[in-house]
C-alpha cells in the first residue's frame, strides 16, 4: 500500500495516473479533499483529525495503524 499526505489532492491524483498494482491511502485534513479523492481509480481516502495536524508522530502511527486495516 502507498501511504500520501496530500492537502489539495494533487499528489493523489498523480499517483493514480500512474496506475501503481499497490492501492493508495491518500490522506488529508481536508473532508472535500478525502471525498474528491475517492473518485480516483485505486485511491482510498482517510480523513486526518485536525488536531492531529501539528503532531508528526501521533499521525504516523494513526496513518500505520490504518493502512493495515
Amino acid at each position: 500500500m502507498m501511504v500520501c499526505l496530500t492537502e489539495t489532492g494533487k499528489i493523489a491524483k498523480y499517483l493514480a495516473k500512474q496506475r501503481p498494482k499497490q492501492p493508495i491511502l491518500a490522506c488529508s485534513t481536508s473532508g472535500q479533499t478525502v471525498r474528491q479523492i475517492n473518485s480516483h481509480r485505486g485511491v482510498v481516502g482517510y480523513k486526518i483529525p485536525e488536531h492531529m495536524r501539528s503532531k508528526g508522530e501521533d499521525m504516523m502511527e494513526l496513518l500505520l495503524k490504518v493502512a493495515q486495516e
